[in-house]
């Protein structure tokens, strides 16, 4: 037996990479630790979970025979600076295996749109899921001001649900996320790196300030050049003598009412095309141009055209509903988390200057938004000098990829690339040499053999988001 804090670091040390040598001992304490009056005992998982304090619980039909599923609605402060200013329902959705399986704990980013669906990561170590939906997403809605949406805010959230969890899970946990969750995963590992194991972050940027150049030396020297030259030829065309059929054609596609946080049909068409080359790399790749015209076609008319922007990237995304569903990003992008700078120069004097891109999306009316200049520059620093246990994963010739962090220099951190990846690299996309040096990563983090549970045939689902 062992008391109350013993099992804690007990918990902690196991989180934290535990020596393979001595993981038979750990689990044994820990076994014990769960049998006597301060830990679960003999309890069914669910009224372990009924039993956390602040919990709501409701289980659901599992997806996977071998495990269970569970949505969980767990009260976090609206300010974790400020505990009088009362709480809200952080809403989670949990498959559990096994108590003794590691933990794998994703973020999307926004709101749960993964639900029931596995990710990689739990599948490889056979793990249990637990996916985090963002504040101000979805059904986690505080009673508070946007000035509590910040990467702090978030990440304390998260270590709120580790402290609650802990002690049910006592195996190793990993953080995990893609793009902007993989951004979230990396912040609650920079305010908490004492919750994990280690960290895979996927396609994730760390954009610097609010017009970050990095991003426009991606399309002038990575991306393939003919194909980029391509779309840029059809973005002249579509915003020089196509323009006004194009306004023409959008105006009998979409309700007038669905354009006016943008400011109108000609602003909207704006979005659309510089998002044209954007959205050809960060979904496709150099062979989806095999599929577009050529801008010199003489056949070429707005129908076709507009037809192109609405394919490759979508005309409900210049709309009201995206706009409103994505304020919670866009207060972030314009206040912490950077935008990136777009290629225009070819454009000029074709772009507003005040342009809407899709990369920021448009953020709350009438909600202050001071730039914090000094976050991101500490991230980036730390990666660099300080942070362990880290792996980020990327594709090539993705536009995200341009706002990676340089860590070479830092042994705790590990980059991996699929050359000709997009936004949905995952690690079996890696070279098999990559491959082994990542699950060499994850042994040494949860301390057994992987798993390497088969793909199940439900494959997560795909949501277009910002980033």
């Amino acid at each position: 037996m062992c008391g109350t804090l013993g099992c804690d670091i007990l918990h902690v040390m196991l989180r934290r990479r535990p020596l393979p040598l001595m993981l038979a001992v750990v689990v044994a304490t820990l076994a014990a630790c769960t049998d006597d009056e301060t830990g679960p005992g003999d309890l069914d998982i669910l009224e372990q979970l009924e039993a956390v304090p602040g919990m709501r619980v409701v289980e659901g039909e599992s997806p996977d025979p071998d495990a269970r599923f569970f949505e969980l609605y767990y009260r976090v402060p609206n300010d974790h600076h400020d505990p009088g200013a009362g709480d809200f329902e952080l809403r989670l959705t949990l498959l559990h295996r096994d108590r003794a399986a590691p933990m794998v704990v994703y973020t999307t980013g926004y709101h749960n749109y993964l639900y029931d669906r596995e990710v990689e990561l739990s599948r490889l170590v056979g793990g249990n899921q637990l996916v985090l939906e963002k504040r101000f997403t979805g059904e986690s809605r505080p009673e508070a001001g946007w000035s509590v949406l910040t990467a702090e805010q978030v990440a304390a959230d998260g270590h709120r649900v580790v402290l609650a969890l802990g002690s049910i899970y006592p195996a190793p946990w990993l953080r995990s996320g893609a793009s902007l969750g993989g951004e979230d995963a990396l912040y609650h590992h920079y305010y908490h790196p004492e919750d994990f194991a280690g960290v895979v972050s996927y396609v994730s940027p760390f954009v610097l300030g609010l017009a970050d150049a990095r991003f426009v030396e991606h399309f002038a020297t990575v991306v393939p050049q003919p194909c980029q030259a391509q779309l840029q030829a059809l973005q002249e065309l579509m915003l020089g003598e196509q323009r006004a059929g194009l306004v023409a054609e959008l105006e009998g596609r979409v309700e007038v009412d669905a354009v006016t946080r943008i400011g109108g049909y000609d602003r909207a068409l704006q979005t659309l095309v510089l998002e044209l080359p954007w959205s050809v790399w960060q979904v496709y790749d150099a062979t989806r141009c095999d599929e577009l015209p050529a801008a010199d076609d003489p056949t070429l008319g707005p129908t076709v055209l507009l037809d192109v922007l609405d394919e490759v990237v979508g005309v409900e995304l210049v709309t009201d509903p995206f706009f409103e569903a994505y304020e919670g990003y866009a207060y972030q992008a314009y206040t912490q988390l950077g935008r990136p700078a777009l290629p225009l120069a070819h454009l000029d004097g074709l772009v507003d200057a005040d342009y809407v891109d899709l990369e920021t999306v448009i953020p709350p009316p009438g909600v202050p938004l001071p730039f914090d200049d000094g976050f991101m520059p500490a991230v980036h620093g730390w990666v660099a000098r300080e942070a362990e246990d880290v792996v980020f994963v990327y594709g090539g010739l993705d536009p995200w990829a341009a706002g990676r962090i340089e860590a070479g220099g830092n042994d705790g951190v590990a980059m991996y690339f699929d050359p000709q990846g997009n936004h949905g690299t995952k690690l079996a996309d890696l070279g098999a040499e990559d491959q082994a040096a990542i699950e060499g990563r994850l042994v040494e983090w949860v301390g057994v053999e992987l798993e390497y549970l088969p793909p199940r045939e439900r494959s997560a689902v795909r949501v277009r988001v910002p980033r």
